[in-house]
Order: C-alpha cells, then structure tokens, then sequence
C-alpha cells in the first residue's frame, strides 16, 4: 500500500534484523524483504565496537541522490565510489575495519549458527523460569530477548537490585506490558548453557529470597 502510494519503507533491523540470517527464523520477519533500505546495528548482535552500523539501501542512485555532498574545497568524485556520496559525515573513524574482520571471521555460516545459539539460549532461560510458579515470562520468546517479572513490581525491582548488587550477572529493566521486567539480551559470542544456568540460579535465589 505504501509503495502503492509512492512512498518509502524502511525497515529499523536494530539488532533483530540479523535473525533474516537464519533460514528458520526468517519466517518472524516476513515482508522485511519488500522495503526499500534497511538499517541494522553491528555493535550488538555481532560484538563490533560501539555504534557501527549498516545502512542498505536497495537503489544506490537513490542513497546517492540523498546523501551525496558537493562543495568547491571537495576533490572531484569520478567513476569510483566515494563515502561522501553514501553517508551525512565527511570525517569518521574507521568503523567498517572491524565490522569487516568480524563478518570475515564467522563468515554466513558462523553468523548463522552464532544467532541461532542464542536464540536457543533464551528460550532455554525462559523455559527453565517458567516452571517456577513467582516468576513470569512475560513476552513471546521468539529472538534472544526474554522479558521476566516477578508476582508484583515491587519485587521485581528488588530481585534485580539483589542481582545487580551482587554482579554476578548482569541484567538489566525494563516495563513491558505495563510491567517491571528483568531484561535479558543475550548476544554475546562466548555466552553459552553454562552461563545460562549461573543466571537462572541468580535469578531463583533472589527471587526465593524476597
């Protein structure tokens, strides 16, 4: 309808974008394929260093006719592709070198298994707390995102002040719903079942302990 209408779909990946890598968990993001750019971040799902990030634009001329910047202090842009024609900044630091070694290191098949790990991990999280009967699991466990709340808000707020004090781990809040939630997002490449378990054990005792 939107491209109907002549306008514009751009799709705001944020981390979850990643997910369209896994061909199992494609089917969550249906429709993203039809957008006109996508933006996704490197800094979370893939561990880059703070705020790099992808742009993809489906028409290059339309990216260029955006962005592209001229001046008479400028050089000559000729046949080759210059950054200035893709992006708002003139001067940045190298963020595409270790974004690059990154995705050149795990390649399509370690970025797959990497976020299908997690993915597997936070419905391992959410299945373990949802057996105990103080503790709800309040979203959908579809990515690597499990929102998790005690019988009131008040106690969730204490049971992740007990759990942050004590730094073991470290999850973070969050309202869903409504609600006061512990957030966990789990997206870092070492993580694994081991840490899964030091986590829900944190979780249970404070929870029991309130």
């Amino acid at each position: 309808m939107i491209h109907e209408a002549g306008g514009w779909v751009h799709v705001d990946g944020a981390f979850g974008l990643w997910a369209h890598a896994v061909p199992e968990l494609r089917d969550r993001l249906a429709g993203v394929d039809r957008a006109d750019s996508w933006a996704v971040d490197l800094h979370k799902w893939l561990n880059a260093p703070y705020d790099a990030g992808l742009c993809i634009v489906r028409d290059r001329a339309d990216l260029v006719s955006a962005m592209s910047a001229r001046g008479d202090y400028l050089p000559e842009i000729g046949e080759t592709w210059e950054p200035s024609e893709s992006t708002l900044e003139l001067s940045r630091r190298a963020r595409g070198i270790p974004s690059y070694a990154i995705i050149k290191h795990l390649g399509a098949k370690g970025v797959r298994a990497m976020i299908a790990h997690h993915c597997a991990l936070a419905t391992y999280l959410a299945d373990r707390l949802a057996a105990e009967a103080a503790i709800t699991i309040m979203n959908d466990v579809v990515l690597n995102q499990v929102a998790i709340a005690c019988e009131t808000d008040e106690k969730t707020t204490t049971v992740l002040k007990r759990i942050q004090e004590k730094a073991m781990v470290y999850p973070s809040h969050g309202v869903w719903l409504g609600r006061q939630i512990i957030r966990v997002s789990i997206i870092n490449h070492a993580t694994d079942f081991a840490d899964i378990d030091i986590l829900i054990d944190e979780i249970l005792e404070a929870s029991r302990g309130v």
